[in-house]
């Protein structure tokens, strides 16, 4: 005796929770990318760059911090590669939102049927593919700028982590 598409509806909407909240981090973690600059007997130094600003972490003697782009920053620095970035990001979030609330009224609701049910799938296909998109801001100047003044390379950080595990959530989710 099996759960059927009780279990089915409960196990989606709990996918859903930490799809949301996968590309909630990629979208607001100013560790989009990292790059680690020193190495000490304590630990790692290392700089992130997220949509919303830039953070500095293992700094002794700081704590870490998350501030904002200045207005210098966001004009020289944010081209249409980030900022579609960003945008792809935050739709993204939006979308795993609205499939996160339908699918728990979905899952608490006996009289759905399937096909109503089923219009899911078309909003989990989009949020995936938004999430996916996110990953066109790294064909921005941001990063070359930065590696020609700081001369280090940037590496996938906590952000864009995020951003593959809740591509791949969205889709199992599909």
């Amino acid at each position: 005796m099996g759960c059927g598409h009780k279990c089915a509806r409960t196990s989606l909407a709990i996918f859903t929770v930490f799809g949301t909240l996968l590309s909630l981090v990629a979208a607001f973690s100013c560790d989009f990318v990292i790059k680690i600059e020193y190495t000490y007997w304590y630990g790692h130094t290392w700089n992130g760059l997220g949509f919303l600003g830039r953070s500095k972490h293992g700094f002794e003697g700081s704590s870490d911090f998350c501030v904002g782009w200045s207005s210098e920053e966001k004009e020289y620095l944010l081209d249409g590669y980030w900022n579609a970035g960003f945008a792809f990001a935050l739709l993204a979030f939006s979308l795993g939102m609205l499939t996160m609330i339908g699918s728990f009224l979905f899952c608490c609701l006996g009289n759905v049927t399937n096909k109503i049910y089923c219009s899911l799938v078309i909003i989990y296909v989009f949020t995936a593919m938004f999430q996916g998109l996110t990953f066109v801001s790294f064909a921005s100047d941001v990063y070359d700028t930065l590696e020609s003044w700081e001369g280090l390379n940037y590496h996938v950080g906590v952000g864009a982590g995020c951003a593959i595990l809740a591509t791949i959530v969205w889709l199992l989710c599909a």
